[in-house]
């Protein structure tokens, strides 16, 4: 953004390489762990408009994310099952670099979802309770830089704190 109008431009060559590895365990009938991690090398090697991004991790791409959940799923009685789920999620840091003299740092985060519920057993109907991020981690998650001539406007948007609802499902 120059202040006047937006500059749009392309990176004229990137490297990209990663890895995403995925594992589930059922220890139990009733009880389900799942777990991933992601790598991802993402790297600007020529960039005409912005050279100052050359050698850096794409914009808005961490390194590292992962996650880690345990769901937990059983009958209370003939017709009813009884549904629990926890996940933790690992977002790595990362940046935005809107001009070449301006880059937004945003740290690493690990928020904490739940869910909590009865469903019958033949899965046709489900009631449950849910929050995401019930731990109401703060995050910043994107922002601007607007130049203007006499003052810099520098924002940042926040992610959704602490979350929660009941979800009532119904398949026909």
């Amino acid at each position: 953004f120059t202040g006047l109008s937006f500059l749009i431009r392309n990176a004229a060559k990137a490297t990209s390489r990663g890895v995403e590895v995925e594992l589930v365990a059922r220890p139990t009938e009733s009880l389900t762990i799942d777990a991933n991690y992601g790598y991802l090398q993402a790297e600007y090697d020529e960039f005409a408009g912005n050279p100052s991004v050359v050698g850096l991790q794409f914009a808005g791409l961490p390194k590292s994310t992962g996650s880690v959940g345990l769901q937990y799923a059983a009958p209370v009685s003939g017709t009813l099952r009884l549904y629990g789920r926890l996940d933790t999620i690992y977002y790595g840091s990362s940046y935005t670099k809107p001009n070449a003299t301006t880059t937004l740092n945003f740290g690493g985060s690990t928020t904490f979802n739940a869910r909590l519920g009865l469903e019958s057993s033949n899965g046709r109907w489900g009631a449950y309770l849910w929050s995401k991020n019930f731990g109401d981690k703060r995050i910043v998650g994107s922002g601007s830089v607007f130049p203007f001539p006499r003052a810099v406007i520098t924002t940042g948007s926040g992610a959704l704190g602490r979350t929660w609802g009941l979800e009532l499902r119904k398949s026909f």
